[in-house]
């Protein structure tokens, strides 16, 4: 699960969010245990609080991206990665509940492995910025809006339109008329309107009286 899980988050979020994310759900993990069974001598060993952390950070990053597991590396099962993280969850703190707190324990750190979810749950909107003041390891991603210009197209940056070309066309037949209309309408499509020249805005404007005569 670490390998499987963990190389999805190294592509998506980096190697150092991967070690973060560790290091946090170990100590919720022990924390969390240690709250629960407070003054008790009963040691515990192991990283699958970490298991459980990259485990929720992994179901919080693609819940609704089916994946498939293998139960007992036998049955397959596909399931949505937030159903998994619900029914992990959900196991673990029944088991915290009404094994570690209430019961005679199954030797099982349940306890561990929900405050390693919880620690997983937490760091991702930590991960992705949504909590700003607590975010000093979110990757900061610059998004840029084009708003429309009164044509109704998107406004082209002045540094990014293409450079004005002067060029001469024989239009004094129809057909050479209508073969210059298609390119100019080329042109709006994949550059806007902004990116026509003022002759080219001319030709539309006598192409509209001219070809529209029968």
């Amino acid at each position: 699960m670490i390998f499987l899980m963990g190389r999805e988050i190294i592509r998506l979020h980096g190697e150092g969010s991967l070690l973060r994310v560790m290091i946090a759900s170990i100590i919720g993990g022990g924390l969390l245990f240690v709250l629960v069974h407070w003054g008790s001598p009963l040691p515990t060993i192991g990283a699958s609080a970490a298991v459980y952390g990259i485990l929720a950070l992994f179901c919080m990053t693609r819940p609704n991206e089916p994946i498939t597991l293998y139960l007992y590396f036998i049955l397959p099962i596909t399931i949505k990665p937030k159903w998994l993280l619900w029914i992990m969850g959900g196991h673990a703190l029944f088991g915290t509940i009404f094994w570690e707190l209430f019961g005679s324990g199954d030797s099982i750190a349940h306890s561990a492995h929900l405050g390693g979810l919880i620690a997983g749950i937490v760091y991702y909107p930590i991960l992705t910025g949504r909590l700003v003041f607590l975010s000093p390891f979110r990757r900061r991603i610059r998004v840029t809006t084009v708003k429309p210009d009164s044509s109704g197209f998107p406004k082209v940056p002045r540094s990014k339109r293409p450079l004005a070309v002067e060029y001469s066309v024989n239009l004094s037949g129809r057909e050479e008329l209508r073969k210059e209309v298609d390119r100019i309408l080329d042109k709006i499509t994949s550059q806007g309107f902004a990116s026509l020249s003022q002759a080219e805005k001319e030709t539309l404007d006598r192409a509209r009286d001219i070809l529209g005569k029968p």
